[in-house]
């Protein structure tokens, strides 16, 4: 494969990334307005599935990009891209918090990291710097997952749990990637499906209070007579171990596929829509970083969401723009 074919963007992908960096917006803002443990229904429906999503759009790309060349100065272009603009906006946001000492910096940047989406990636793109430019190295998946989950063990830092947590959706867009070819036809029957039992599946879903799932799900037992027993089984099983699997797992895939249709069909019959999509999708590190300092919380509920919905995509875009004219300011920042 040439490199200009690799370097082709894709625009299902793009409109996708677009999607995905809202429903990062959306969820954060959320999170600001309506704080735990009085989630919102906007927060609930995108911390269903967003980060999954996004993992594997981001397994995806590191496949395809991984095609032109695997070697130490791509590993070098990559560490610029990730973690100079994680290092930069975290020591901005502490700053901003008033974290002036070195040490507490230091802490922002490697115990209670706000931007791990970025240095867990690049832990990813080191993984995967073991792998063959074209065909999946189980041996090195493996051992790098299990690397990920005895230093968890070990360490116990939020930030290796983020890393295991979301290490299988990476390497599922990463492995679906390398046999595209011989996929492709089978995934795109399959979404349709998938897609339509999404919105069902989240009769079920539940982020962290459970109650409302439990009673939902006890009262479709009770529906279908089974016994006091039966149901107490179940309901034990589903603390144990079945509400994990089925939020971490099933809602998560059957959201992506349920957004990843959403963009086919964006792609296909909104070209407005797909045009606005597409810059988000273009400028995903920029708005992730920035947004973070745009929130509006001095007014009423409905003008704070409002207010903060615009700010955080306006003022990094019209950032992103006024620092891309500056190209060292663009490689501190951005990676650019």
């Amino acid at each position: 494969m040439n490199r200009e074919t690799v370097l082709k963007r894709n625009e299902e992908i793009d409109i996708l990334k677009g999607i995905l960096i809202l429903a990062v917006v959306i969820g954060h803002i959320s999170a600001t307005l309506s704080p735990p443990p009085n989630y919102d229904v906007a927060f609930l429906h995108c911390y269903s599935w967003h980060m999954y999503c996004f993992m594997m759009v981001v397994g995806y790309i590191a496949s395809k990009y991984g095609k032109i060349e695997r070697n130490y100065t791509k590993l070098v272009i990559r560490f610029r891209r990730l973690m100079i603009p994680y290092i930069s906006w975290t020591i901005i946001r502490g700053i901003s918090l008033g974290h002036y000492s070195v040490i507490k910096i230091l802490l922002d940047i490697f115990e209670t990291p706000l931007y791990w989406f970025l240095i867990v990636q690049f832990i990813y793109e080191l993984i995967v710097f073991g792998c063959d430019k074209d065909k999946v190295k189980w041996g090195t998946i493996i051992l790098g997952g299990g690397g990920l989950v005895v230093a968890f063990i070990i360490f116990r830092t939020e930030l290796l749990r983020q890393a295991v947590l979301y290490y299988p959706y990476y390497f599922l867009g990463y492995i679906y990637e390398k046999n595209e070819t011989r996929l492709h036809t089978v995934v795109d029957k399959l979404i349709p499906l998938a897609a339509v039992l999404y919105p069902i599946s989240m009769i079920f879903y539940s982020f962290k209070d459970r109650t409302i799932a439990v009673k939902r799900l006890k009262a479709i037992m009770q529906v279908m007579g089974l016994t006091n027993r039966i149901q107490e089984l179940l309901v034990e099983v589903a603390y144990h171990g079945g509400f994990q699997i089925y939020n971490y797992v099933v809602v998560a895939i059957l959201g992506s596929a349920f957004y990843f249709l959403i963009a086919k069909l964006i792609n296909k019959h909104c070209i407005v829509v797909k045009q606005m999509l597409c810059i988000l999708g273009k400028n995903t590190l920029q708005i992730f970083v920035i947004s973070v300092f745009c929130y509006v919380t001095s007014f009423g509920k409905m003008e704070n969401w409002v207010l903060s919905l615009v700010s955080c995509i306006a003022v990094p875009l019209l950032l992103t723009k006024l620092i891309s004219n500056n190209q060292k300011l663009s490689k501190v920042m951005f990676g650019i």
